[in-house]
Protein backbone atom coordinates (compact mmCIF):
# COMPACT_ATOMS: atom_id res chain seq x y z
CA UNK A 1 0.00 0.00 0.00
CA UNK A 2 2.81 2.36 0.82
CA UNK A 3 4.43 1.49 -2.51
CA UNK A 4 1.28 2.40 -4.41
CA UNK A 5 1.05 5.71 -2.59
CA UNK A 6 4.71 6.39 -3.40
CA UNK A 7 4.18 5.60 -7.08
CA UNK A 8 1.13 7.85 -7.22
CA UNK A 9 3.08 10.60 -5.55
CA UNK A 10 5.93 10.36 -8.09
CA UNK A 11 3.46 10.38 -10.97
CA UNK A 12 1.74 13.40 -9.52
CA UNK A 13 4.97 15.27 -9.04
CA UNK A 14 6.02 14.45 -12.63
CA UNK A 15 2.63 15.56 -13.97
CA UNK A 16 2.74 18.75 -11.98
CA UNK A 17 6.30 19.47 -13.17
CA UNK A 18 5.28 18.78 -16.74
CA UNK A 19 2.24 21.02 -16.48
CA UNK A 20 4.33 23.70 -14.84
CA UNK A 21 6.92 23.60 -17.66
CA UNK A 22 4.21 23.57 -20.31
CA UNK A 23 2.62 26.56 -18.71
CA UNK A 24 6.03 28.28 -18.47
CA UNK A 25 6.72 27.62 -22.21
CA UNK A 26 3.38 29.14 -23.06
CA UNK A 27 4.28 32.23 -21.10
CA UNK A 28 7.60 32.77 -22.90
CA UNK A 29 7.78 35.91 -25.03
CA UNK A 30 10.56 37.10 -27.33
CA UNK A 31 11.37 40.78 -27.69
CA UNK A 32 13.80 42.37 -30.16
CA UNK A 33 16.26 44.41 -28.09
CA UNK A 34 18.53 45.69 -30.85
CA UNK A 35 19.24 45.33 -34.57
CA UNK A 36 22.52 46.31 -36.20
CA UNK A 37 22.51 47.81 -38.72
CA UNK A 38 19.09 49.40 -38.65
CA UNK A 39 17.46 49.05 -41.04
CA UNK A 40 18.96 45.79 -42.25
CA UNK A 41 20.34 45.87 -45.82
CA UNK A 42 20.12 43.18 -48.51
CA UNK A 43 23.40 41.36 -49.07
CA UNK A 44 24.84 42.48 -45.72
CA UNK A 45 25.29 40.87 -42.30
CA UNK A 46 22.83 41.49 -39.48
CA UNK A 47 23.23 41.16 -35.73
CA UNK A 48 20.17 40.95 -33.52
CA UNK A 49 19.85 40.75 -29.75
CA UNK A 50 16.68 39.29 -28.29
CA UNK A 51 15.29 39.08 -24.79
CA UNK A 52 13.53 35.85 -23.75
CA UNK A 53 10.94 36.86 -21.19
CA UNK A 54 9.08 34.54 -18.80
CA UNK A 55 5.76 36.24 -18.15
CA UNK A 56 4.57 33.47 -15.84
CA UNK A 57 5.05 33.14 -12.09
CA UNK A 58 6.73 29.75 -12.23
CA UNK A 59 10.30 29.19 -13.38
CA UNK A 60 10.81 27.96 -16.93
CA UNK A 61 13.26 25.06 -16.89
CA UNK A 62 15.28 23.73 -19.87
CA UNK A 63 13.54 26.04 -22.31
CA UNK A 64 14.81 25.95 -25.90
CA UNK A 65 14.53 28.93 -28.22
CA UNK A 66 15.25 27.93 -31.85
CA UNK A 67 15.61 30.42 -34.69
CA UNK A 68 14.04 29.12 -37.93
CA UNK A 69 16.09 30.02 -41.01
CA UNK A 70 13.90 31.33 -43.78
CA UNK A 71 14.60 33.58 -46.74
CA UNK A 72 15.86 36.27 -46.59
CA UNK A 73 17.67 35.42 -43.33
CA UNK A 74 20.33 32.74 -42.89
CA UNK A 75 22.63 32.07 -39.94
CA UNK A 76 26.29 32.82 -40.45
CA UNK A 77 28.69 29.89 -40.37
CA UNK A 78 29.36 28.81 -36.80
CA UNK A 79 26.13 30.26 -35.42
CA UNK A 80 23.74 28.00 -33.46
CA UNK A 81 20.03 28.16 -34.11
CA UNK A 82 19.07 26.56 -30.77
CA UNK A 83 19.65 28.36 -27.48
CA UNK A 84 18.81 26.46 -24.27
CA UNK A 85 17.95 28.33 -21.07
CA UNK A 86 18.34 26.11 -18.00
CA UNK A 87 16.19 28.31 -15.80
CA UNK A 88 14.28 31.52 -16.36
CA UNK A 89 12.62 32.57 -13.13
CA UNK A 90 9.04 33.73 -13.07
CA UNK A 91 8.69 37.27 -14.36
CA UNK A 92 12.37 37.06 -15.28
CA UNK A 93 14.22 37.23 -18.59
CA UNK A 94 17.44 36.30 -20.35
CA UNK A 95 19.19 37.70 -23.42
CA UNK A 96 20.96 36.13 -26.38
CA UNK A 97 22.05 37.20 -29.87
CA UNK A 98 22.29 35.88 -33.44
CA UNK A 99 24.46 36.80 -36.43
CA UNK A 100 22.64 36.51 -39.74
CA UNK A 101 23.23 37.02 -43.44
CA UNK A 102 20.57 38.86 -45.42
CA UNK A 103 19.87 37.66 -48.96
CA UNK A 104 21.13 40.07 -51.61
CA UNK A 105 17.93 39.56 -53.62
CA UNK A 106 15.64 40.62 -50.77
CA UNK A 107 13.31 43.49 -51.42
CA UNK A 108 12.85 46.39 -49.07
CA UNK A 109 10.10 45.51 -46.59
CA UNK A 110 9.40 44.30 -43.04
CA UNK A 111 10.04 40.59 -42.50
CA UNK A 112 9.04 38.17 -39.70
CA UNK A 113 11.91 36.35 -38.04
CA UNK A 114 10.44 33.11 -36.68
CA UNK A 115 11.33 31.29 -33.45
CA UNK A 116 10.15 27.96 -32.01
CA UNK A 117 9.97 27.71 -28.22
CA UNK A 118 9.71 24.31 -26.54
CA UNK A 119 10.75 22.18 -23.58
CA UNK A 120 14.05 20.41 -24.21
CA UNK A 121 12.30 17.07 -23.52
CA UNK A 122 9.40 17.79 -25.93
CA UNK A 123 10.74 19.44 -29.11
CA UNK A 124 7.60 18.64 -31.08
CA UNK A 125 5.38 20.52 -28.62
CA UNK A 126 6.54 23.99 -29.63
CA UNK A 127 4.95 27.36 -29.83
CA UNK A 128 5.84 29.98 -32.48
CA UNK A 129 6.86 33.54 -31.83
CA UNK A 130 7.91 36.18 -34.38
CA UNK A 131 9.83 39.40 -34.29
CA UNK A 132 9.85 41.93 -37.12
CA UNK A 133 13.03 42.99 -38.92
CA UNK A 134 12.99 46.16 -40.97
CA UNK A 135 14.86 45.56 -44.24
CA UNK A 136 15.62 48.51 -46.48
CA UNK A 137 17.94 48.43 -49.48
CA UNK A 138 20.28 51.38 -49.99
CA UNK A 139 20.74 52.73 -53.49
CA UNK A 140 24.28 53.31 -54.71
CA UNK A 141 24.75 55.14 -57.99
CA UNK A 142 27.94 54.97 -60.04
CA UNK A 143 28.90 56.79 -63.22
CA UNK A 144 29.26 53.84 -65.57
CA UNK A 145 30.15 55.52 -68.87
CA UNK A 146 30.30 58.88 -70.64
CA UNK A 147 30.60 59.41 -74.39
CA UNK A 148 29.99 62.21 -76.86
CA UNK A 149 28.47 62.31 -80.33
CA UNK A 150 30.40 63.41 -82.30
CA UNK A 151 33.56 62.22 -80.59
CA UNK A 152 35.54 65.31 -81.57
CA UNK A 153 33.86 68.46 -80.26
CA UNK A 154 34.59 71.70 -82.09
CA UNK A 155 34.10 75.32 -81.02
CA UNK A 156 30.85 76.60 -82.48
CA UNK A 157 29.42 73.12 -82.88
CA UNK A 158 26.97 70.96 -80.94
CA UNK A 159 27.32 67.67 -79.12
CA UNK A 160 25.23 65.05 -77.37
CA UNK A 161 26.76 63.97 -74.06
CA UNK A 162 25.52 60.44 -73.32
CA UNK A 163 25.72 59.50 -69.63
CA UNK A 164 25.14 56.00 -68.27
CA UNK A 165 24.34 55.67 -64.54
CA UNK A 166 24.08 52.30 -62.76
CA UNK A 167 22.42 51.49 -59.43
CA UNK A 168 24.83 48.96 -57.87
CA UNK A 169 23.13 49.21 -54.45
CA UNK A 170 20.35 47.12 -52.97
CA UNK A 171 17.55 49.67 -52.91
CA UNK A 172 15.22 50.92 -55.62
CA UNK A 173 14.80 54.62 -56.21
CA UNK A 174 12.00 56.78 -57.61
CA UNK A 175 11.62 60.27 -59.10
CA UNK A 176 15.13 59.99 -60.48
CA UNK A 177 16.44 62.88 -62.55
CA UNK A 178 19.86 64.11 -63.66
CA UNK A 179 21.18 67.65 -64.23
CA UNK A 180 24.40 68.55 -66.05
CA UNK A 181 26.04 71.94 -65.54
CA UNK A 182 29.32 73.31 -66.95
CA UNK A 183 29.25 76.76 -65.35
CA UNK A 184 32.51 77.95 -63.85
CA UNK A 185 32.94 79.97 -60.65
CA UNK A 186 31.88 83.14 -62.46
CA UNK A 187 28.68 81.58 -63.79
CA UNK A 188 29.96 81.39 -67.37
CA UNK A 189 30.01 78.30 -69.54
CA UNK A 190 31.18 77.38 -73.06
CA UNK A 191 28.97 74.27 -73.00
CA UNK A 192 25.38 75.45 -72.86
CA UNK A 193 22.26 73.22 -72.78
CA UNK A 194 20.07 73.31 -75.87
CA UNK A 195 16.47 73.93 -74.76
CA UNK A 196 15.79 71.71 -71.70
CA UNK A 197 18.52 69.17 -72.43
CA UNK A 198 20.51 70.17 -69.38
CA UNK A 199 18.03 68.19 -67.26
CA UNK A 200 16.73 64.67 -67.94
CA UNK A 201 14.00 62.90 -65.97
CA UNK A 202 14.42 59.13 -65.62
CA UNK A 203 11.70 58.08 -63.12
CA UNK A 204 12.32 54.75 -61.38
CA UNK A 205 15.65 52.94 -61.21
CA UNK A 206 15.67 49.52 -59.56
CA UNK A 207 18.66 47.97 -57.84
CA UNK A 208 21.07 46.37 -60.32
CA UNK A 209 19.69 48.34 -63.27
CA UNK A 210 21.16 51.21 -65.26
CA UNK A 211 19.76 54.27 -67.00
CA UNK A 212 20.93 56.50 -69.82
CA UNK A 213 20.54 60.24 -70.17
CA UNK A 214 21.38 62.35 -73.24
CA UNK A 215 22.32 65.99 -72.75
CA UNK A 216 22.35 68.19 -75.87
CA UNK A 217 24.90 70.99 -75.65
CA UNK A 218 25.99 73.90 -77.82
CA UNK A 219 29.71 74.72 -77.83
CA UNK A 220 30.58 78.41 -77.76
CA UNK A 221 32.77 79.70 -80.59
CA UNK A 222 35.23 81.05 -78.00
CA UNK A 223 35.89 77.60 -76.54
CA UNK A 224 39.57 76.72 -76.20
CA UNK A 225 41.08 73.35 -76.97
CA UNK A 226 41.00 71.85 -73.48
CA UNK A 227 38.91 69.64 -71.18
CA UNK A 228 35.96 71.34 -69.51
CA UNK A 229 34.70 69.94 -66.19
CA UNK A 230 30.98 69.66 -65.56
CA UNK A 231 28.94 68.59 -62.55
CA UNK A 232 26.37 65.84 -62.96
CA UNK A 233 23.77 65.89 -60.16
CA UNK A 234 21.57 62.83 -59.58
CA UNK A 235 18.46 63.49 -57.48
CA UNK A 236 16.03 60.78 -56.33
CA UNK A 237 13.86 59.42 -53.53
CA UNK A 238 14.89 56.32 -51.59
CA UNK A 239 12.63 53.53 -50.27
CA UNK A 240 11.41 55.67 -47.40
CA UNK A 241 10.58 58.57 -49.72
CA UNK A 242 13.48 60.70 -48.49
CA UNK A 243 15.04 62.98 -51.12
CA UNK A 244 18.67 62.08 -51.84
CA UNK A 245 21.32 63.42 -54.23
CA UNK A 246 24.70 62.35 -55.58
CA UNK A 247 27.17 64.40 -57.64
CA UNK A 248 29.74 63.31 -60.23
CA UNK A 249 32.41 65.20 -62.18
CA UNK A 250 32.50 64.85 -65.96
CA UNK A 251 35.36 65.99 -68.19
CA UNK A 252 34.48 66.87 -71.78
CA UNK A 253 37.38 67.71 -74.14
CA UNK A 254 36.92 70.35 -76.83
CA UNK A 255 39.48 69.18 -79.36
CA UNK A 256 38.40 70.28 -82.82
CA UNK A 257 38.51 68.05 -85.89
CA UNK A 258 40.93 67.09 -88.63
CA UNK A 259 39.75 67.20 -92.25
CA UNK A 260 42.38 66.14 -94.78
CA UNK A 261 41.69 66.72 -98.46
CA UNK A 262 43.72 66.26 -101.64
CA UNK A 263 43.79 69.53 -103.56
CA UNK A 264 46.18 68.62 -106.38
CA UNK A 265 47.94 65.65 -107.94
CA UNK A 266 50.82 66.84 -110.14
CA UNK A 267 53.35 64.75 -112.09
CA UNK A 268 56.82 66.30 -112.23
CA UNK A 269 58.14 64.57 -115.33
CA UNK A 270 61.56 66.19 -115.25
CA UNK A 271 62.13 64.73 -111.74
CA UNK A 272 60.15 61.49 -112.15
CA UNK A 273 58.03 62.45 -109.14
CA UNK A 274 54.28 62.36 -108.48
CA UNK A 275 53.50 65.22 -106.09
CA UNK A 276 50.27 65.15 -104.04
CA UNK A 277 49.16 68.37 -102.37
CA UNK A 278 47.34 67.73 -99.07
CA UNK A 279 45.44 70.33 -97.00
CA UNK A 280 44.00 70.20 -93.47
CA UNK A 281 40.65 72.04 -93.54
CA UNK A 282 39.86 71.06 -89.93
CA UNK A 283 40.14 73.02 -86.71
CA UNK A 284 43.09 71.23 -85.10
CA UNK A 285 46.42 69.75 -86.13
CA UNK A 286 47.23 66.22 -87.33
CA UNK A 287 50.41 64.76 -85.85
CA UNK A 288 52.89 62.07 -86.99
CA UNK A 289 51.35 61.81 -90.45
CA UNK A 290 52.53 58.82 -92.50
CA UNK A 291 51.41 58.54 -96.15
CA UNK A 292 51.73 55.35 -98.19
CA UNK A 293 51.00 55.37 -101.90
CA UNK A 294 49.81 52.21 -103.63
CA UNK A 295 49.22 51.61 -107.32
CA UNK A 296 47.31 48.49 -108.27
CA UNK A 297 47.77 47.31 -104.66
CA UNK A 298 51.57 47.61 -104.91
CA UNK A 299 53.40 49.93 -102.50
CA UNK A 300 55.12 52.65 -104.52
CA UNK A 301 56.49 54.88 -101.77
CA UNK A 302 56.16 56.38 -98.28
CA UNK A 303 56.34 60.01 -97.15
CA UNK A 304 56.14 61.59 -93.68
CA UNK A 305 54.95 64.86 -92.14
CA UNK A 306 55.48 65.52 -88.42
CA UNK A 307 52.63 68.06 -87.99
CA UNK A 308 50.00 69.38 -90.38
CA UNK A 309 48.33 72.35 -88.71
CA UNK A 310 44.78 73.49 -89.34
CA UNK A 311 44.27 75.42 -92.60
CA UNK A 312 47.77 74.46 -93.77
CA UNK A 313 48.91 72.31 -96.67
CA UNK A 314 51.87 70.08 -97.43
CA UNK A 315 53.41 68.17 -100.34
CA UNK A 316 53.82 64.42 -100.51
CA UNK A 317 56.29 63.08 -103.11
CA UNK A 318 56.32 59.57 -104.56
CA UNK A 319 58.01 57.86 -107.52
CA UNK A 320 55.98 58.61 -110.61
CA UNK A 321 53.60 56.04 -112.07
CA UNK A 322 51.79 57.00 -115.26
CA UNK A 323 48.82 54.69 -115.31
CA UNK A 324 46.86 52.61 -112.77
CA UNK A 325 44.51 52.67 -109.83
CA UNK A 326 46.20 54.61 -107.04
CA UNK A 327 45.34 54.72 -103.36
CA UNK A 328 46.80 57.11 -100.79
CA UNK A 329 46.66 55.63 -97.25
CA UNK A 330 47.28 58.19 -94.51
CA UNK A 331 47.72 57.41 -90.81
CA UNK A 332 47.97 60.19 -88.23
CA UNK A 333 47.50 60.94 -84.52
CA UNK A 334 44.20 62.70 -83.77
CA UNK A 335 43.33 65.23 -81.06
CA UNK A 336 42.51 62.51 -78.52
CA UNK A 337 45.84 60.74 -79.21
CA UNK A 338 44.01 58.12 -81.24
CA UNK A 339 45.44 56.68 -84.47
CA UNK A 340 43.26 57.55 -87.46
CA UNK A 341 43.46 56.04 -90.94
CA UNK A 342 42.28 57.80 -94.07
CA UNK A 343 42.12 56.36 -97.62
CA UNK A 344 41.89 58.39 -100.82
CA UNK A 345 41.65 56.93 -104.34
CA UNK A 346 43.66 58.56 -107.10
CA UNK A 347 43.23 57.64 -110.77
CA UNK A 348 46.49 57.85 -112.78
CA UNK A 349 46.38 58.41 -116.53
CA UNK A 350 49.39 60.28 -117.85
CA UNK A 351 51.23 60.08 -121.16
CA UNK A 352 54.84 59.00 -120.81
CA UNK A 353 56.94 61.96 -121.98
CA UNK A 354 59.91 59.65 -122.66
CA UNK A 355 58.16 58.27 -125.72
CA UNK A 356 57.45 61.74 -127.00
CA UNK A 357 61.02 62.77 -126.37
CA UNK A 358 62.21 59.80 -128.42
CA UNK A 359 59.79 60.58 -131.24
CA UNK A 360 60.82 64.22 -131.04
CA UNK A 361 64.47 63.28 -131.33
CA UNK A 362 63.77 61.18 -134.41
CA UNK A 363 61.77 63.96 -136.01
CA UNK A 364 64.56 66.40 -135.20
CA UNK A 365 67.09 64.09 -136.81
CA UNK A 366 64.97 63.79 -139.92
CA UNK A 367 64.62 67.53 -140.10
CA UNK A 368 68.36 67.93 -139.76
CA UNK A 369 68.89 65.43 -142.54
CA UNK A 370 66.40 67.21 -144.75
CA UNK A 371 68.00 70.56 -144.03
CA UNK A 372 71.36 69.06 -144.70
CA UNK A 373 70.11 67.73 -147.98
CA UNK A 374 68.61 70.94 -149.17
CA UNK A 375 71.26 73.29 -147.87
CA UNK A 376 74.55 71.42 -147.90
CA UNK A 377 74.07 68.81 -150.59
CA UNK A 378 72.03 70.75 -153.05
CA UNK A 379 73.91 74.00 -152.70
CA UNK A 380 77.53 72.85 -152.42
CA UNK A 381 78.08 69.21 -153.16
CA UNK A 382 75.79 69.13 -156.18
CA UNK A 383 77.56 72.06 -157.85
CA UNK A 384 80.94 70.45 -157.33
CA UNK A 385 79.65 67.17 -158.67
CA UNK A 386 78.28 68.65 -161.86
CA UNK A 387 81.34 70.89 -162.37
CA UNK A 388 83.67 67.93 -162.21
CA UNK A 389 81.49 65.96 -164.52
CA UNK A 390 81.36 68.85 -167.05
CA UNK A 391 85.17 69.28 -167.09
CA UNK A 392 85.73 65.61 -167.79
CA UNK A 393 83.31 65.70 -170.70
CA UNK A 394 85.07 68.75 -172.25
CA UNK A 395 88.48 67.04 -172.41
CA UNK A 396 87.05 64.21 -174.33
CA UNK A 397 85.87 66.61 -177.04
CA UNK A 398 89.37 68.18 -177.42
CA UNK A 399 90.96 64.81 -178.07
CA UNK A 400 88.83 64.42 -181.08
Amino acid sequence: MDNKILILFVVAITLITSLTNAQAVGDIKIVLVSQSPYPAEPGKNLNIEIEVQNNGYSSAVNTVVELIEKDPFMLLTGETAKKTFTTIVGKGSSKTSYNLKVSSSALSSEYDLEFHIYDANSPSAYITKNIQINLEGAAKLILDNVETVPVNIEPGGTTDIIVNIKNVGTGDITDFEMDLNFEDSTGNSVLVPILAKGSVYIGNLDAGKDAQAIFSMAVDTTAEYKTYTGTLTAKYKDFSGTLQSDTFSIGIPVTGSIKLEIIQVEPLFDRDILRIQLVNKGTTEAKSLEAKFYVNSKLIGVDYVSILKENKQTSLDFPIVYNGKGELVIEYIGPNLETIELRKEIALNYDNPTIFRTIGNIITLIIIIVIFYFIVWKRFLKDRFFKKHHTHHHHKQDNK
